[in-house]
């Protein structure tokens, strides 16, 4: 849907990064990308599909998010949105990604 597409090219980030073209673009702490949208009431599926186009035009990109699903659902609303989202968008990113690992305690685990 090329509307969809006009409207995520002309957005702004939740925050402000630079690429440089001669080196690897490490962006940690994903998770914190679909909180800060979540939080501005921003239109989230835009948001990725913007990240997603942003990804795949920079191949050489890592994405580093923290594992939040885990333990007890939380009570408040707005948590339990996050922790969906953000799992919803990882799931995303997994499938496109060359390469998934899962690291614990230092320890890599390649799943893709």
């Amino acid at each position: 849907d090329n509307a969809c597409n006009d409207k995520a090219s002309n957005m702004e980030w939740p925050w402000d990064f630079a690429v440089d073209d001669e080196r690897i673009l490490i962006i940690d702490k994903f998770h914190y990308f679909i909180r800060a949208v979540l939080e501005k009431n921003l239109p989230l599926q835009e948001y990725i599909l913007k990240f997603m186009q942003f990804a795949e035009e920079n191949k050489d990109t890592i994405v580093i998010a923290d594992e939040i699903g885990n333990g007890i659902v939380p009570l408040d609303a707005f948590e339990r949105e996050y922790r969906e989202q953000t799992g919803r968008a990882e799931i995303l990113l997994a499938k496109k990604a060359d390469e998934v690992v899962r690291v614990i305690c230092g320890i890599g685990q390649k799943i893709k």
